[in-house]
C-alpha cells in the first residue's frame, strides 16, 4: 500500500456488526425486581420487621420460582419461596424479614433471591440486598 491510502478499519466493521446484533436480539431480559418497603429500610430488629416486594418485569414462558435466604441466623424470612406464573408475573409478592432475639449487637447480612425456571431467560437470576440485624 502507499502512504496515505485509505484502508478500512476493522473496528468500524465490529461496531456495525455489534449494533446490528443488538437491534435484532430475540431474547427477553428477565428483570427480577426486588424492592424494599422504603428507601430507608435497611435494618430489622426482633420487634421491627422489614418487607421486600418481589416481582418480574417481563412475562416468563414457564413458571418461575424465587427462593430467598438470609446469610445469617439473626433474621427470619417468610416466605422463603415464591412462584410466579406467566399471568401473574407483575403482581408483587411480599417477603417479611424480622430479627431474632439474642445477644445485644448488630450484624450485617445479605438476603439473596435466586430464580429457577424451565424458561432459560429466567433460570439462575440472582439479586442480593444488604440489611443489618439489630439486637437491643
Amino acid at each position: 500500500t502507499t502512504a496515505g491510502a485509505w484502508r478500512p478499519c476493522p473496528a468500524s466493521r465490529t461496531g456495525y456488526e455489534t449494533a446490528w446484533t443488538m437491534m435484532h436480539l430475540r431474547r427477553r431480559a428477565p428483570g427480577l425486581r426486588v424492592m424494599p418497603e422504603s428507601a430507608d429500610s435497611v435494618s430489622v430488629t426482633p420487634t421491627d420487621d422489614a418487607t421486600l416486594s418481589v416481582s418480574l418485569l417481563n412475562p416468563p414462558t414457564e413458571n418461575v420460582v424465587v427462593r430467598l435466604q438470609a446469610s445469617s441466623a439473626a433474621v427470619m424470612i417468610s416466605p422463603t419461596e415464591l412462584t410466579f406464573t406467566p399471568s401473574d408475573h407483575a403482581a408483587p409478592q411480599d417477603v417479611v424479614m424480622i430479627g431474632r432475639a439474642g445477644e445485644a449487637g448488630e450484624e450485617t447480612f445479605l438476603i439473596t433471591a435466586a430464580t429457577a425456571s424451565d424458561d432459560a431467560n429466567f433460570d439462575g437470576v440472582v439479586d442480593r440486598w444488604e440489611y443489618t440485624a439489630i439486637r437491643p
